[in-house]
C-alpha cells in the first residue's frame, strides 16, 4: 500500500482548470467518434448509404485516428503540445463541420476521415498534458476529470442529438458540435499551458517509438483492457434486448443510468488509485466486474424490466470504470516526460487497433443466433477471463516496475 498524505492527494485550483479544460476537449473528441452511430437511420436514407457503408463510415474513422497518431508520435514530444492541440482541433472543428455539410456518401467519408485524422493526435495530447500538468501522486484524479468527458458525451450528448436529428435532422447535431469546438479552442488558447518539450530520440525512424521495458509492458496492458472490455460492450444492446427481452425503448434509460454511475466511479475510483496505489483497485474491480459480466451473459434470463436493465447495466459500469481508471492512470506514469507525447500517441493505436480487431473477431464468434440472438456466449466469457487475469499480473508487474524506477530517481547509486 502506497502512503501518499492529504494534501499531495488534493488538486490545486490551476490544476484544476487546466483539466476542466481538457475535459471539455475528451468531451468533443469522443462525442465527435460516437455521433454518427445513432445517426445511422438518419444518415443513410438521406445520402443514399446502406447498413453496411455506415459500418464502414465508422471503421473508416477509427482508421484515420490509428493513422494520425501514428504520424503524429515522432513529432509529439518535438513540438510544443499546446500548440499540436490547437491545430488539431481546428482540423477536428473543419472535419466535423463538413460532415454537417455534406451532400453525398463520398463528402461524408472524406470528411470523417479529416475528423478521424485530427481527433487522434488530440486525445493523445490531451493524455500527455495531464501528465505534464499533473504530478503522478494525484494524476489518477487528472485522468478522472479528463474522462468525465466521455461519461458526459454518452449521457447527455447523444440522447439530445439523437433526439434533434428526429425533430431537425441529421445535419445540425454535427453543425453545432462543430461551434462547441471552436468555443473549446478559444478557451484553451486562453487557458492551456505549454510545457517545454524536447525529443530525446531523434535518430529513430517514424515507425519506431522510443520505449522502455514500463512502456511496453503498459502497451500490452491497454491491449488487454481493450481486449477484455470490447469482448462485450458493443454487443451489450443486442443481448439485452434479442437474448434477455428487454424493449428496444428501454435500452436508452440503461445507458443512462451506466452513464450516471460512470460519472460518479470515475472521481471516487482516480482518488481511490491516487491513494492506494493502482494495482489494489485493479485487482478488487476486476474481480467484481467479472462477476456482473458472467453474471450478465451467462446466469440472467429474461424478459427484463426497465429498472431490472438499469439496475444490471449501472452494476456494469460501476465495477468495470474503476479498474480502467486505475489503470490508464498507471499508464501514464510508465515513460519519460520526454517521451510522454510519443508513448500517448502508440498507446492511441495499440487501443484503436485491439478495439477494430476484437470487435471484428467477436461479431464473427456471436453471430447466427436465431432472431439476432448472440451464441457461443461462453466462448466470448472465456476470451475475457482469460483477458482479464493475464491484464492484472500486468499491472502487478508495471507498477512494481514504475516503483523501482522512482525509488531510484529519488535516491541513485553513489557515484
Amino acid at each position: 500500500m502506497i502512503a501518499v498524505d492529504e494534501d499531495a492527494l488534493r488538486l490545486r485550483p490551476e490544476e484544476r482548470r487546466v483539466l476542466l479544460v481538457l475535459a471539455a476537449v475528451m468531451f468533443l473528441v469522443f462525442f465527435d467518434f460516437e455521433l454518427l452511430m445513432p445517426m445511422g437511420p438518419f444518415v443513410g436514407p438521406d445520402l443514399g448509404i446502406e447498413t453496411a457503408g455506415l459500418g464502414r463510415l465508422v471503421s473508416i474513422y477509427t482508421l484515420g485516428s490509428m493513422l494520425g497518431s501514428l504520424l503524429f508520435a515522432r513529432f509529439a514530444d518535438r513540438w510544443p503540445r499546446r500548440q499540436v492541440l490547437l491545430w488539431s482541433m481546428r482540423g477536428l472543428a473543419l472535419g466535423t463541420l463538413l460532415c454537417g455539410l455534406a451532400t453525398s456518401a463520398g463528402l461524408l467519408m472524406a470528411a470523417r476521415v479529416l475528423a478521424g485524422l485530427m481527433a487522434g493526435p488530440a486525445g493523445a495530447v490531451v493524455m500527455a498534458l495531464v501528465a505534464d500538468v499533473v504530478p503522478e501522486s494525484r494524476r489518477g484524479q487528472g485522468m478522472g476529470m479528463v474522462m468525465s468527458g466521455y461519461t458526459v458525451a454518452s449521457v447527455l450528448g447523444l440522447p439530445l442529438a439523437v433526439l434533434a436529428a428526429g425533430h431537425v435532422g441529421w445535419r445540425p447535431p454535427f453543425i453545432v458540435l462543430a461551434a462547441l469546438a471552436a468555443l473549446v479552442l478559444w478557451q484553451a488558447s486562453r487557458r492551456l499551458p505549454d510545457p517545454p518539450v524536447a525529443d530525446a530520440s531523434p535518430s529513430l525512424p517514424p515507425w519506431v517509438p522510443p520505449s522502455t521495458p514500463a512502456m511496453r509492458l503498459a502497451w500490452l496492458g491497454v491491449a488487454l483492457f481493450m481486449c477484455a472490455d470490447f469482448c462485450f460492450v458493443p454487443f451489450l444492446p443486442g443481448f439485452f434486448t434479442a437474448n434477455l427481452g428487454l424493449d428496444k425503448a428501454d435500452l436508452g434509460w440503461c445507458y443512462l443510468a451506466g452513464g450516471i454511475t460512470t460519472f460518479f466511479t470515475f472521481r471516487y475510483s482516480g482518488r481511490l488509485s491516487d491513494r492506494y496505489g493502482s494495482f489494489p483497485i485493479v485487482l478488487i474491480f476486476s474481480v467484481l466486474a467479472t462477476l456482473a459480466i458472467v453474471g450478465t451473459f451467462a446466469v440472467m434470463r429474461g424478459p427484463l424490466s426497465r429498472w431490472q436493465g438499469m439496475l444490471l447495466m449501472a452494476s456494469i459500469f460501476l465495477f468495470n470504470a474503476p479498474r480502467v481508471l486505475a489503470a490508464f492512470a498507471l499508464f501514464s506514469k510508465a515513460p519519460a516526460p520526454e517521451h510522454q507525447g510519443a508513448f500517448q500517441s502508440f498507446q492511441t493505436v495499440v487501443q484503436h487497433g485491439t478495439i477494430g480487431v476484437i470487435t471484428w473477431a467477436m461479431a464473427a464468434l456471436l453471430a447466427g443466433g436465431v432472431a439476432g440472438q448472440l451464441t457461443h456466449v461462453n466462448r466470448m466469457l472465456e476470451v475475457y477471463v482469460t483477458a482479464m487475469l493475464i491484464s492484472v499480473v500486468v499491472i502487478w508487474r508495471l507498477e512494481a516496475l514504475v516503483r523501482g524506477e522512482r525509488n531510484k530517481e529519488a535516491d541513485p547509486a553513489p557515484s
